[in-house]
């Protein structure tokens, strides 16, 4: 089911109903950058489906579910074709995707069999405290770098108290788009950590790994650096 947060006053998940924040537009005006990205996903959410949806799930998967309190919310922001959500359900929580492209949201909504919605990162279009648990697995690195602090307080926002935050970003220096037109922000290790302090969060666990080939670029490894965070 895919859900516009434009018209809608809430969303139903597991039985329950997460009230959306009205009024709020489902996607903001696209900065240049989020334009190139969004573009490359509505116009190739199939070819991206494939290459993702049976890929490992991140190593840090495990822990962060680990930490959620049995049947919690969850958001998946950003969540792509819905490889991640549909995990997160079947572990049993009570889970909501949100993605900026309409066509990974209906991709992700058939394959995770859970609610998701078109909505924007930079303006997460849910409550205060609506969440138990926010996912955002290789998703804030397609906004600007002067975007991305903003955006992570959105995710403190939603995110309720004691609840847990996951992110994943590309490690190196810089920002600018792919050979695909993809947006991408890259960080240091301290970097993303001050960002995540600036906010309030609390880091739990972190962790720097190499994946040997792109999910789209096969002959490109990708350095990752991973947190998992709380919310005090």
């Amino acid at each position: 089911m895919a859900t516009s947060c434009g018209s809608a006053e809430q969303i139903s998940t597991g039985g329950t109903s997460v009230p959306l924040k009205s009024p709020r537009r489902a996607v903001t005006s696209d900065s240049e950058a989020a334009a190139g990205t969004r573009r490359y996903y509505d116009d190739n959410a199939r070819i991206y489906s494939e290459a993702s949806v049976w890929l490992p799930l991140n190593d840090a998967f495990e822990p962060f579910v680990a930490r959620l309190t049995a049947g919690a919310r969850v958001l998946d922001l950003g969540c792509g074709a819905g490889r991640d959500l549909r995990a997160l359900s079947l572990r049993g929580f009570r889970s909501i995707g949100l993605d900026v492209s309409l066509p990974l949201v209906e991709l992700a909504a058939q394959f995770s069999g859970c609610p998701v919605i078109q909505g924007d990162m930079r303006t997460i279009p849910f409550e205060d405290g609506a969440f138990g648990g926010i996912w955002a697995s290789a998703s804030l690195l397609h906004l600007r770098r002067r975007e991305i602090p903003s955006a992570v307080r959105e995710v403190v926002r939603v995110l309720a108290s004691g609840g847990y935050f996951f992110s994943s970003v590309k490690k190196g220096a810089g920002e600018g788009p792919d050979s695909k037109g993809r947006w991408f922000t890259y960080f240091e290790e301290d970097e993303w950590l001050a960002v995540l302090a600036d906010v309030g969060l609390a880091v739990v666990q972190s962790s720097a790994t190499q994946q040997a080939s792109g999910t789209l670029e096969k002959n490109v490894s990708v350095d990752w650096f991973a947190c998992i965070t709380k919310k005090r």
